[in-house]
C-alpha cells in the first residue's frame, strides 16, 4: 500500500511559496521527487518523500490563505488599497483606484500608467491600444455576473496603461471605467482630449460601443458614418486626425473564419484558400488593395471555389 505523509515545517513552507509564487505546480514537484526515487522504494510502495499534487496543493492553499489580509474579498481590497495609496504617486495615488460593491467593479492603474498613456498618444504619434477580456482570472463574485478582467495594453511596449475588473459587461459600465481613466489623464494635460489613433477590440458589441463613446463621444452607426467618409475621401484631414479608429483583433477574426467555414464549406481545399485569401486581407489592411488581390485570386484558380472568393471580395467591397 502507497502511503504519502504530509510534508511539514520549512519543507511545507518553501514547496507552498514555489507554488504560491508560480515557479512550479504541485504535479512538476510530485514527478521530480518521484524521479528521484529507486526503484525499490517504489516497488515497495514507500512514497514517503514524494507527497502527492492534492497533499502540495493544500499547502498552496493554506499559504495564499495565511498571506491574506482578511477573508472578506472587498475588505481585503479595501486594506489593500489604503496600504499601496501610502507614497505612490502624487496627482494618481496607490494603484487600486476605486471599488464598487454592486455591480463589482475594481480598477487599478498607477500614474506612472498614466504618463505612458500620455506620452504614447500624445499629439501626432500613432499609438494603438488593445483592449480584450477573459474570465479565466478570478472566481465570479456571489449573487453577480461573471467576473471579467479587462486590461488595455499599449500595443509597441505590451505594457497595460489600464486594468479593471467588472461583473457587469454592458457598454455603458465598460465606457465608465474608460471614461474615469481619461477624465485622470485630463488632470495632467489641463483639460485637453489625448486619444490613440487605434483600438483593437474582439467581436464584442459592448466593447466597440464602449470604446467608441469614451474615446470618440459617438454611436456605432455615427462611427460607421465616419468610417465611409474618410475612405471616399470627404472627411479633412483636421476630422481624420481627431479620430480614434476601431479595427477587429485578426486573430479573433480568423478563428471565427475557420470556425463558420467548417460549417458551412466540406472541402479541405476551399477552406485552406479562403483562409489564406482572409488572412492576407487582414495583412494588407488596404481596401482596394484587397479588392485587386481577389479579382486576381478568382480569375487565375478554376473549380468550384471561385464563386466563394468573388463572394468574399463583393462583401469586402460593399462593406468599405
Amino acid at each position: 500500500m502507497y502511503c504519502s505523509i504530509v510534508i511539514e515545517g520549512n519543507d511545507r513552507k518553501s514547496v507552498a511559496q514555489q507554488i504560491v509564487a508560480g515557479v512550479a505546480t504541485p504535479t512538476n514537484i510530485y514527478l521530480e521527487k518521484l524521479s528521484t526515487m529507486s526503484n525499490a522504494e517504489i516497488n515497495a510502495g514507500n512514497i514517503t518523500a514524494c507527497q502527492t499534487p492534492v497533499v502540495l496543493k493544500r499547502a498552496a492553499y493554506e499559504e495564499r490563505k495565511a498571506n491574506r489580509l482578511s477573508d472578506d474579498p472587498i475588505q481585503e481590497l479595501h486594506l489593500a488599497k489604503r496600504s499601496l495609496d501610502a507614497g505612490l504617486g502624487h496627482k494618481v495615488e496607490g494603484y487600486i483606484q476605486d471599488i464598487g460593491l454592486a455591480p463589482f467593479s475594481v480598477s487599478f492603474y498607477m500614474e506612472d500608467q498614466v504618463h505612458l498613456f500620455l506620452d504614447k498618444c500624445g499629439r501626432g504619434k500613432q499609438a494603438v491600444l488593445h483592449i480584450d477580456a477573459t474570465g479565466s482570472i478570478i472566481s465570479g463574485v456571489l449573487h453577480q455576473g461573471p467576473a471579467y478582467y479587462y486590461s488595455v495594453v499599449l500595443a509597441d511596449c505590451n505594457i497595460p496603461v489600464l486594468e479593471f475588473i467588472l461583473t457587469s459587461h454592458s457598454a455603458t459600465d465598460i465606457c465608465y471605467e474608460l471614461k474615469k481613466f481619461l477624465s485622470t489623464c485630463r488632470t495632467y494635460t489641463h483639460g485637453s482630449i489625448t486619444q490613440p489613433a487605434l483600438i483593437v477590440t474582439d467581436f464584442s458589441f459592448a466593447m466597440m460601443y464602449a470604446v467608441l463613446q469614451a474615446f470618440n463621444n459617438m454611436s456605432l452607426v455615427a462611427y460607421l458614418h465616419c468610417t465611409f467618409d474618410v475612405l471616399n475621401g470627404f472627411a479633412t484631414e483636421l476630422q481624420i486626425n481627431s479620430l480614434t479608429f476601431v479595427a477587429l483583433c485578426c486573430a479573433h477574426m480568423m478563428k471565427a473564419v475557420s470556425r463558420r467555414l467548417v460549417r458551412c464549406e466540406k472541402r479541405k481545399h476551399v477552406r485552406q484558400v479562403t483562409r489564406e485569401q482572409q488572412s492576407l486581407k487582414l495583412s494588407i489592411g488596404q481596401p482596394w488593395v484587397c479588392s485587386r488581390v481577389f479579382i486576381f485570386l478568382a480569375s487565375v484558380h478554376e473549380g468550384g471555389w471561385p464563386v466563394l472568393s468573388l463572394t468574399i471580395y463583393s462583401f469586402h467591397h460593399s462593406s468599405s
